[in-house]
């Protein structure tokens, strides 16, 4: 059986300020990245930004009362410090020292770049994406471990070009970016994208894989569904396949019209249907039994079967944040 609550400990209700989210100013124009677009193996990464790595830990000031906004303004002073100067250690120094703040090898994340204000349509939707990453096969718990919202600036909007800048330039984000031995800001090409979930995503089921160059550069997307990822999970994080080999043969379903970059793997589905009825029609995972995923539906997010039969496929009403189960 699912226990009860696993979903809420799963994610979370991102509350940052204007100020956490967004550089005051903008991004300052000194930081750059490298020109040339290349990516590495995942044990090459570290040696490229070990000094940044160091100067972090020797300069990060914990406190008791640090908040997400004071611990934002501390990275980006952190940026700004003077000191570091790319790589001013010595290789032997380098060597023996651990790393602090690289990007760990994580489960996939779901990155909301929609707008979808609480108890909305595009809120109900984003709902359903989440309950659509639940294991519903092997009990195995939800198949993205964190939720976070990424709200573009005024008059601007989350693009494949500019998601890496607004996922970890603009929040000052260590676990995104790092800076190499000549001070420019690279990404973890290997680290598992983001999951983007746009309104694309809210209302065909296909979320948004984004694979980048260590400089941050997109070069490939893929839409694919949000409940076949299970199979895709357990080979990466179970067996260490590499993300861009099993893509490899994805994106059967053509090219987007519009960006010849994102290829697409599957069908669009209508995600206003109710949530059981996608589950049971649409997934190529499934094999539990029908009233075994509903059994399951109702232990990780109590309310919601009822709630979105009420708003006829839809439970803007509901919020799974305030449910009687949530944990601390």
């Amino acid at each position: 059986m699912a226990t009860p609550g696993i979903l809420q400990r799963s994610l979370r209700d991102p509350t940052l300020t204007t100020e956490a989210k967004f550089w005051p100013g903008g991004i300052p124009s000194f930081i750059k990245s490298p020109t040339e677009n290349f990516t590495l193996e995942a044990y090459d990464f570290p040696p490229l930004a070990k000094g940044w790595y160091r100067f972090v830990r020797e300069n990060w000031v914990s406190s008791d009362d640090e908040t997400d906004d004071s611990k934002g303004q501390q990275r980006r002073s952190l940026i700004e410090f003077p000191r570091y100067q790319g790589d001013r250690f010595s290789q032997e120094e380098l060597s023996s020292y651990g790393c602090c703040y690289h990007p760990k090898v994580a489960p996939w994340e779901l990155c909301l770049t929609a707008d979808a204000p609480r108890l909305s349509t595009n809120w109900a939707l984003w709902l359903k994406i989440q309950l659509l990453f639940y294991d519903y096969n092997r009990m195995n718990g939800y198949v993205a471990e964190d939720t976070y919202t990424i709200t573009p600036k005024e008059n601007d909007s989350i693009t494949l070009d500019n998601i890496k800048r607004y996922q970890g330039l603009e929040t000052a984000n260590f676990d995104i970016v790092a800076f190499n031995n000549v001070g420019e800001a690279v990404y973890d090409s290997l680290h598992p994208p983001p999951i983007i979930v746009d309104d694309y995503a809210l209302n065909t089921g296909l979320v948004l894989l984004v694979l980048s160059y260590v400089n941050g550069v997109p070069y490939e997307g893929y839409r694919m569904r949000a409940l076949n990822f299970f199979s895709l999970s357990e080979l990466i994080l179970g067996l260490g396949k590499r993300l861009e080999v099993l893509l490899e043969p994805y994106g059967g379903a053509g090219q987007d019209p519009v960006d010849e970059r994102i290829y697409f793997d599957n069908e669009a589905f209508d995600m206003k249907k109710p949530l059981l009825e996608i589950l049971l029609t649409e997934s190529e995972d499934l094999g539990a039994e029908d009233e075994e995923v509903e059994e399951t539906l109702n232990e990780i997010a109590p309310g919601y079967l009822e709630a979105e039969a009420e708003g006829d496929g839809l439970a803007e009403g509901f919020d799974i944040f305030s449910s009687e189960f949530e944990l601390d």
